[in-house]
Parts: structure tokens; sequence; C-alpha cells
């Protein structure tokens, strides 16, 4: 099995920690150690990445013997940043370019960190997954801080009146800057807390994952992110048909969304504002609103892309050409507000297609996983799957959450935890086939 997957030798005296602290560090973001070097700002995350890659560089006993999962993944990087350096040759803002493609290497050199100090070992997952538990336990009680106080951290994506207004009105931010962002990293984040969840053999570990649960659903409600919470309700109602066969998953799924009805109904005579957003939904098309906005910044940015022949504007060339009013549909938003449109804009076909190419194999993967896992009865295959498959459900609303996905830390966190995960279920389904077989053959005999 060893020839199947992408790993370097494993250094644990470095590498559990090291790893548990990646998912951490990546939802503080900015907030830990910022250094402006000019063309990019450097922070505790790119300090981590850049420095475990150095180590993994010098290690002696590197090896690479990548994984389908993991070398397709590695050659969309090397494709994509080709791509991104010579549309900098057209793009009308070179140094906001020159920051985004620093923010996608630093993505691609995470996974093969990661790969490089755990490999596709159950021990390197547990330890993501439990540094993705402390991310959500840190950032949710920055957010704790923020409600209580009615005050928000300094220096984040929203300044001034806006600020003021969010913290008299009682949003949760936390690290990100921007209630969306946050609620975006809630929806990313809550797999892997209910992974933990349904993996723990404790009665007191699951009390105190169920008291976590509870922690961010409600700073989720308090984002006031539609799309968020929606994307929420549907990941979670997945995981539960997912986890539950036949009539069980339709009575646990009617009791899901029912809690849900209740707490949003309980809350509608309160100043929550997330009650107040859904209510006006309806009264948002065709006027003025974030929803309309939001589809005109879709449909600029494929504009964006179709006007290039498919070639894309350039890197980091979305805002500029919304800010200058040079799109169809030009809005108060300069950022495209959804991923898969600020890449299409960007960076053209190419890079659009083998990205939503290899998301759409991971999904497949870990449905043939899962499928696999029933049938050789591994509830440990059958677990990750279901994770791995929530996970990839809640991200497509939480790419549309953010004002812009490219620079997130937690993003190329969560694509990289997938690399993980596809390479781990890759090399574990062959090993467990293979052992199904030989004990086939041996009875035969």
């Amino acid at each position: 099995m060893k020839e199947d997957v992408l790993n370097f030798e494993p250094m644990p005296s470095l590498s559990r920690g090291v790893v548990t602290s990646l998912p951490i560090i990546a939802a503080v973001g900015i907030y830990l150690f910022p250094l402006n070097i000019g063309f990019a700002t450097l922070y505790g995350f790119r300090f981590v990445v850049l420095g475990s890659f150095l180590i993994l560089l010098c290690h002696r006993h590197a090896a690479l013997r990548p994984s389908r999962s993991a070398r397709m993944f590695i050659q969309l990087g090397i494709i994509w940043m080709i791509w991104g350096l010579v549309s900098i040759l057209w793009s009308p803002n070179i140094i906001e370019g020159v920051k985004e493609l620093f923010s996608i290497l630093l993505g691609f050199l995470l996974v093969l960190s990661l790969l490089g100090l755990e490999g596709p070992r159950m021990e390197g997952l547990n330890a993501l997954r439990l540094g993705w538990v402390w991310a959500a336990v840190v950032t949710g009680l920055i957010a704790g801080w923020e409600l209580l106080t009615f005050n928000h951290l300094p220096n984040g994506g929203i300044e001034g009146e806006a600020l003021d207004y969010l913290a008299a009105t009682g949003h949760c931010l936390s690290t990100f800057g921007n209630p969306n962002n946050y609620g975006a990293f809630i929806i990313m984040a809550s797999s892997f807390v209910f992974w933990l969840y349904l993996d723990a053999k404790k009665i007191l570990t699951k009390i105190v994952i169920i008291i976590i649960i509870i922690m961010i659903l409600i700073f989720l409600i308090f984002t006031s992110s539609r799309l968020a919470v929606l994307g929420e309700l549907v990941s979670l109602g997945f995981l539960v048909l997912l986890r539950n066969k036949g009539h069980r998953s339709i009575l646990y799924l009617g009791l899901f969304f029912i809690i849900i009805l209740a707490v949003i109904l309980s809350l509608s005579g309160t100043d929550v504002f997330i009650v107040e957003k859904f209510l006006r939904l309806g009264e948002e098309v065709g006027l003025d609103g974030t929803s309309p906005s939001r589809l005109l910044l879709i449909v600029d940015g494929i504009w964006m892309g179709l006007h290039s022949w498919g070639l894309g504007v350039g890197a980091g060339a979305f805002p500029y050409y919304v800010s200058q009013r040079l799109v169809p549909f030009p809005v108060g938003a300069h950022s495209p507000h959804n991923f898969w449109t600020e890449i299409f804009s960007q960076y053209g076909l190419v890079v659009s297609v083998l990205l939503l190419g290899w998301v759409l194999r991971f999904g497949a993967l870990a449905w043939r996983s899962r499928k696999t896992a029933i049938h050789l009865n591994d509830p440990s295959m059958k677990l990750t799957s279901d994770i791995a498959l929530t996970s990839l459900i809640g991200y497509w609303f939480a790419s549309s959450c953010n004002s812009a996905f490219i620079g997130q830390p937690c993003n190329w966190m969560l694509l990289a935890t997938w690399v993980m995960m596809g390479s781990w279920l890759e090399a574990h389904t062959k090993g467990q086939v293979k052992v199904a077989a030989s004990n086939t053959s041996g009875d035969a005999r």
C-alpha cells in the first residue's frame, strides 16, 4: 500500500502538534503575528506553512509517492500557478494579482506540508479533526466576547460606521472581519465537530462536544448570514440521512427541522437580526438588498470569463473591473461573493473546470468508499466517507458566503483536509478490498 500514497517519512516529534494547530491558526488569521512584507502580509498561519515546507525539503527521508487524488490536486496547483503568472501580463492590478497568487501558492504548499508531516494515516486525520474542533472553540469564545461586550476585534474587514452598526445590532464576526465569513467558517468546521461526536466513545466527551455544537449554532444565528444558516441546515440534515436508515432517518430529520423551526420562531419576537432578514427575503427580489447584489456579481463574473474568451481577466482583477464599472451590472460591493465566480472570472475556464472536476471526483471517491465500507462492514471508513460528503454539501453554501474566498486560510485548510481524507480513503479502500479478497480465496480453498 505504501507505493500508492503520497507520504514523506513521518516526523512524529513534530507532526501531531503542528497538524492540530494548523486549523486553529488558520481561523485566527491575520490576528496572529502579522508582518507586512510589501507584496503580501505574513502571519502565524503562513509562517507555520512556510516553516513546515522548508523542514520537509531538508528532511533527508523525503520521498514523493502520490495517490491519485493527491497527484491530481498537485497537478491542479502547478497549472493554476503557471496560468496565474501568465495572467499577470493582462491583469489591470498587478499588485493585487501577486498577493492573490501568493495565497494560492501557500495553499498548495499547505497540502504538501500536511501530507509530508502525517501522510494518509488516520492519526493525521484525527489530529486535523481535533484542530478544526479547537478552531471552532477559539473563534466561538471570541464571538461570545463580542455578544457580551458589543465590541469587535480591530483591523477587520469592516471598519468605521459599518463596524459600529454590527456591534450595536449584536452581530458575530469573530476573527473573520465579516459576519458572512464567520458563517462560512462555521459550516466548514461543524462537519468535523460532528465527526468527533459520532466517533467519541466516552459519555463525558459527547457531552462536551454537544455543548460546543450548541455554542457554534447559536453564534451562527448571530452572524445573520441567511446562506450560512441554510447551508448548515442542509448539510446537517444530509448527515442525518447518511447515518440512519429507513424510517429512522425520516423521523430524525423531521425532529431536527422541528427543533430548528422552534428556535427561529422563539426568536421572532426578539432583536435577532437573522429573523428579520429571512422575513424580508421576498421583498428583496428585484429591489435593493444583498440577495440581488450577489446575483448581479455572479452575472458580472460570468461576463468577465466569457468576455475574456474563457481566459479570465487576470489574477486579482475582479474588484478592479467592478469598481471601474467595466461590467454590465456594477454594484456597490466589489468582491465576487462566490468562490466559483471568483475563479472563473479571473483564471478562466481551464482552472475552473480542473478544480470543479477535482472536487466532484472527491465526492465520487467518498461515495464509492461509503458503499465499500457498508459492504465490508467497516464503520471507520463509512464514518469518514459520510463526513467527507457532508463537508462537501456544506461547502457549496460556504463558498458563496464569503466576500472573497481565494485568500481565506480556512478555505485552503478545508481543501487540504479533503486531500488528506481522499488519500486515506483511497489507501484504506485498497487495503480492505485486498484483505477481503484474500479471505475469500482462503475460504474457497
